[in-house]
């Protein structure tokens, strides 16, 4: 190939890669959450969870503030471990995902195993409705049980006597359903393991594992550019799907979401395949038309 046609296609591909990449950042900049939950999930089984350490939760959720509704209408965008950890499980202020997150940075630097669990209605998880709680061996008057644990409301359900664990959920209603509450709630968080709630659910699963990766990723890529929080959330969690760090969501059902969804997953995912290709697309375009360049500048054809 003549040294103009490199220079030529070179400029072509980076013309054409960088409309892709520029595209893909605007679909994703403009629904985050779908993007998001849509680069996470997985149907590949997490596996049995078998954890070997054993928690108190209680004196970690009565000591955590009750913001009441104001606190769980505001979302926390923090992405810095340390900061989401602090506005959450130090000051209460956060939805119930943003709760079990500051949760788990608390768990994760004290060594211990736990799962965060997605509550997901198929046909509208991807605009942020649902439920998420922590799950792990928790410490109760009976002895240590794999538990679900309800971070928002500060609570473990019980079915017919035993904690709620995972098989309990998704099947509509739950038998003989009671609470140990840790501490008054004046929020009505009932509604999620009401029968209509329950019985059309996706489950998904996050692992202890993919969650101490992805809050090591955040410390080590960070950097304080005064930018909001929400903005730093954006593009810190997006770089992180992007290159492989955001933890993966161990979905049931995930065909039903896609089916329930198709316009937006193959949107979003094409987005994100885009936004992990288009770079080298764009990298190799430079690299042809800067040797197109050294070409022509040497006489070569």
């Amino acid at each position: 190939m003549r040294a103009r046609n490199w220079r030529r296609a070179g400029l072509a591909g980076v013309g054409l890669s960088g409309a892709l990449l520029a595209s893909a950042l605007a679909v994703a900049a403009s629904d985050p959450l779908g993007f998001q939950k849509v680069g996470a999930l997985s149907a590949v089984p997490l596996g049995p969870f078998d954890p070997t350490t054993v928690v108190d939760v209680m004196p970690l959720l009565r000591a955590m503030p009750d913001r009441g509704v104001e606190g769980s209408l505001t979302t926390i965008y923090d992405v810095l471990p340390a900061r989401k950890r602090q506005r959450t499980l130090v000051e209460g202020w956060g939805n119930c995902s943003n709760l079990v997150f500051g949760l788990a940075i608390e768990l994760d630097a004290e060594g211990v195993d736990y799962e965060i669990v997605h509550m997901m209605p198929p046909d509208h998880f991807l605009d942020g409705q649902g439920h998420t709680v922590l799950r792990a061996k928790v410490a109760l008057p009976e002895g240590p049980r794999v538990s679900l644990v309800g971070v928002s409301s500060a609570s473990i359900r019980r079915t017919a006597g035993r904690p709620l664990d995972i098989d309990d959920l998704g099947h509509g209603a739950i038998p003989e359903l009671t609470a140990d509450s840790f501490r008054p709630e004046i929020e009505d968080w009932d509604r999620f393991y009401s029968p209509e709630f329950q019985s059309d659910l996706i489950l998904g699963r996050m692992s202890s594992a993919d969650l101490r990766r992805y809050f090591r990723f955040i410390e080590a890529v960070y950097v304080d550019l005064g930018l909001p929080p929400y903005v730093e959330k954006i593009a810190y969690d997006g770089l992180a799907l992007v290159l492989g760090y955001y933890p993966t969501i161990h979905a049931e059902r995930l065909a039903e979401a896609r089916r329930r969804n198709p316009l937006r997953f193959a949107v979003q995912e094409g987005s994100l395949w885009t936004l992990r290709l288009a770079p080298l697309a764009l990298v190799a375009s430079v690299a042809a038309a800067l040797y197109g360049s050294r070409r022509g500048a040497t006489g070569l054809r």
